[in-house]
């Protein structure tokens, strides 16, 4: 070994290490950090958080277009902290700080790895919508991105421990999803097919415990939030007409200019990150011997046998 490398490896043995085995910790402090930068910026709502003061002055089944739960928890806030930014604050950063949590423990169960799963959980922060949006004017779409990644993290545990408990976390995770945003329907299909692919997930999903214990407990939480949608149709699709095709326009047009917004919408979601993956793979890193030392001791050097830091595992 050169002894570049062997500097190299000095230098970064000990933060990566401490950055590896405290994870969780500094993630907690980074949404610590977002909640602060809120509270000293400008005291004004945002047009989303604007849009909650009123009706959250009242408990009720729905509220809009919108699935009822981020109401609710913002409700939960205001009576501890008040009608204020802090609350604001605290609870978007609460769910996302849940969603990266979620993500870390799914991947480290899936790849057994300890600083693989920090990857994992680091890469979501190259998604502008998540990094970015998020912040700025989000509310639903923060409660749907805690949902889909406790969601993942709940069927992967049901997968190798397929327990009466984990079955009962599926129908809450699920009716989280749900009432959060209606669109977690997709990637619930998604997930399940992708669960379908594999023997454990089969195992896991065609059981008897899924329409026993799951699926009660998801329809009894989702079902007066349906009923009331149904008793109030007009309300709830309000906001469906920006969906709606125009009639004057050919079919293969309509099609054609749909595709192309989705084309538009992929690659505007993961351009940095298909950048950043490129980049990964098809540098010649090798050539080079200090990141021939960053890349041995990041792949190689914090694995599932160093120490976890307490707490937050």
């Amino acid at each position: 070994m050169s002894t570049s490398e062997t500097d190299a490896r000095a230098i970064l043995r000990r933060p990566a290490a401490v950055f590896v085995a405290w994870f969780p910790w500094f993630l907690a402090a980074y949404f610590v950090a977002q909640t602060l930068r809120r509270l000293v910026e400008a005291p004004n709502l945002n047009v989303d958080e604007a849009d909650f003061m009123v009706p959250t002055q009242a408990f009720a089944w729905g509220y809009g277009a919108h699935p009822p739960l981020y109401a609710w928890l913002q409700m939960l806030l205001f009576e501890t902290f008040g009608r204020s930014v802090l609350s604001f604050a605290l609870l978007k950063n609460l769910l996302l700080f849940g969603a990266f949590y979620f993500i870390f423990r799914t991947a480290l169960s899936v790849l057994g790895d300890r600083t693989r799963a920090v990857a994992v959980a680091m890469s979501t922060f190259l998604l502008p919508q998540i990094l970015w949006e998020d912040q700025l004017a989000q509310s639903h779409s923060v409660a749907v991105v805690f949902a889909t990644a406790a969601t993942a993290f709940v069927l992967v545990r049901l997968m190798s421990r397929p327990t009466l408990t984990a079955y009962g976390l599926l129908g809450v995770v699920v009716a989280v999803g749900v009432l959060s945003k209606y669109n977690y329907l997709l990637f619930l299909l998604g997930l399940a097919g992708a669960a379908l692919t594999v023997p454990s997930g089969r195992r896991a999903l065609v059981d008897r415990r899924t329409l026993l214990v799951s699926l009660p407990i998801a329809v009894a939480a989702i079902l007066p939030t349906a009923l009331w949608s149904l008793s109030n149709l007009s309300i709830a699709l309000s906001r469906t007409a920006k969906f709606m095709i125009d009639t004057e326009t050919s079919r293969w047009n309509v099609m054609a200019v749909g595709l192309g917004d989705l084309a538009l919408a992929v690659a505007g979601f993961s351009a940095i990150c298909l950048a950043v993956y490129g980049a990964v793979a098809f540098f010649p890193y090798e050539r080079f011997a200090l990141f021939r030392a960053i890349s041995a001791r990041l792949v190689g050097g914090v694995g599932t046998g160093d120490r976890a830091g307490p707490g937050l595992t």
